[in-house]
């Protein structure tokens, strides 16, 4: 629908504006009253509803804000420690992604924060297509690279097969969904630790 401005001239009214329609069309025009025809209960249900409705857009503001800075809810949280060393040994890549899926899940793994099952298969799949376009590009990931041997220490230290994968291989061993999501996020990081912690050298006196 659309609005034509028009002022009162001689008792007609009067518009300037362009309305592409044939010489000689009739238009119905309706006046829009200054007081509406509401009775008091009717304006206090309105006035009520439209308060209703500025709250719930206020909350879903706050909702999505919240939802794009602070970590996910039910996640481990990765160590200061941690996050130091991959920042300073590992160049931004994989584990660097990976620490920001882990701290923004919702920006990443568009799944409601609880369902823990869809949010392992979304990061499967996104881990599996970031080693696919490294392979596509030629490219070189140290990040990638050190994730490669997660599966191994894995199957290593805990004897699990590690035919379908690390997260699958964590959720067949896991009594929930929940569970395996934060022991993916705890393993990863404990296994980065080791990898990454300066050894000292024993020969040393």
């Amino acid at each position: 629908m659309r609005t034509l401005r028009a002022r009162v001239t001689g008792g007609r009214l009067v518009t300037e504006e362009a309305v592409g329609l044939p010489e000689g069309t009739e238009l119905s025009v309706a006046l829009i009253d200054e007081e509406d025809e509401l009775d008091h209960a009717e304006r206090a249900d309105l006035d009520a509803a439209i308060e209703r409705g500025r709250a719930e857009l206020y909350r879903l503001q706050q909702t999505r804000a919240e939802a794009s800075h602070p970590p996910t809810s039910g996640t481990s949280t990765v160590s200061d420690e941690i996050k130091e060393r991959l920042a300073n040994k590992v160049p931004r890549g994989l584990l660097t992604w990976l620490a920001l899926v882990q701290r923004r899940t919702s920006m990443y793994l568009p799944f409601h924060e609880q369902d823990f099952g869809r949010m392992l298969e979304g990061l499967e799949l996104l881990i599996s297509g970031y080693h696919m376009a490294l392979y596509a590009h030629e490219l070189r990931d140290e990040g990638a690279e050190l994730y490669g041997s997660f599966p191994d220490w894995l199957m290593s230290r805990f004897g699990w097969s590690m035919s379908k994968g690390p997260i699958r291989a964590i959720r067949h061993e896991t009594v929930s969904d929940e569970e395996a999501w934060n022991t993916f996020w705890r393993l990863l990081w404990e296994y980065c630790d080791s990898k990454l912690a300066p050894t000292t050298d024993s020969s040393r006196p």
